[in-house]
């Protein structure tokens, strides 16, 4: 049986769609160190809430990876910003998008930490 889907990969899957197209008109000096880094981040957090999704076992392991990975996308997010690779308003849509991922990662991490705990005292 397939679990419900969750809102959170659908977000993120947008803003790696978005930032991909972006990452084409990055200056060569930083496509292909800040730019790979970027991509590569934004899908591994993919998968990792893809992991999450479809491995009960391991998701709260799979969530603060993802969490952690998160927070570096958004460190690059920012050092591309700073490097003029990304316009002010393309930082602020990327910041907003991120911010919107990150709380929605938390309340999983929460909702499946209750989850478990009510589980064990049953």
């Amino acid at each position: 049986m397939k679990p419900a889907p969750v809102q959170v990969i659908p977000a993120l899957y947008d803003f790696t769609a978005w930032i991909s197209a972006k990452l084409s008109r990055f200056p060569k000096a930083h496509r292909f160190t800040v730019g790979d880094r970027l991509m590569t981040g934004s899908l591994d957090v993919l998968d990792q809430l893809i992991e999450a999704q479809f491995s009960p076992a391991t998701r709260t392991v799979a969530l603060q990876r993802a969490n952690a990975t998160l927070e570096r996308v958004r460190y690059l997010v920012r050092l591309s910003k700073d490097l003029n690779c990304l316009t002010v308003a393309e930082y602020e849509y990327a910041a907003k998008s991120l911010l919107t991922v990150g709380k929605m990662v938390g309340g999983w991490s929460r909702h499946g930490a209750t989850r478990a705990v009510t589980m064990a005292s049953e």
